[in-house]
Parts: C-alpha cells; sequence; structure tokens
C-alpha cells in the first residue's frame, strides 16, 4: 500500500510505503524526516508496539547524492541510486545478499 500527500505539519511532500507491519517513509525534506523519526516512537507507544533499532534509521536518498552506500532495505530487495552507462542517475534494485543466504539456507542449497 503506497500512501502520497502533503501533510499540514510536513513542508514538502511525504511518502509512505507499507506491507503488512513493516513501512518505509520518505520525505522531500530531511527537517521533516527528522521530525517524523523523533515523534514515531511516542506514537507508536500509544499501540504497544515499538520501533526495530536494527531496521531504523535517516537514509539520503536523493538523485542528487547517488551511491550505493545510501540504501534501503524493504522486504528483502535492496533499493539504491546509480549512475547507468550514459551517466543518468538511475534507481536500481536487487535481491538482499542477506536474504538470499537466509533462502539458500532454508532450502539446503549451499
Amino acid at each position: 500500500m503506497v500512501r502520497k500527500g502533503n501533510k499540514s505539519h510536513c513542508k514538502g511532500d511525504a511518502l509512505i510505503i507499507r506491507y503488512a507491519d513493516d513501512f518505509v517513509c520518505a520525505f522531500r525534506y530531511r527537517k521533516d524526516a527528522i521530525k517524523f523519526f523523533k515523534v514515531l516512537p511516542k506514537r507508536l507507544d500509544k499501540f504497544d508496539l515499538s520501533v526495530a533499532p536494527e531496521k531504523t534509521g535517516l537514509v539520503r536518498f536523493s538523485r542528487f547524492h547517488p551511491s550505493r552506500r545510501r540504501r534501503i532495505i524493504f522486504l528483502g530487495f535492496e533499493t539504491y541510486r546509480t549512475r547507468d552507462k550514459k551517466g543518468m542517475v538511475r534507481v536500481m534494485q536487487r535481491t538482499h545478499a542477506r536474504s538470499c543466504k537466509e533462502a539458500a539456507d532454508a532450502s539446503g542449497i549451499g
């Protein structure tokens, strides 16, 4: 499920991608992301939920700063920005290495 919008408390656009109990939030402006990041644990606590620290963080995912180091891992896929052979910035996706290893271990391959 994808929700796009500009909430009244955000200066720029916001995007939430959700699948079951996992989600990724994207914000146009860093200040909006930081504000959301600070409020999220308090809001989840109201529903007796918590944030998984190993899966939570702020990542700059900008077309102006493409890098494989700046990547988002969500639902077993790694999403990152890089330049193609023509020098154009592209969003790329691949299966996350840990997900591949876990799948191989579970199936008895390798």
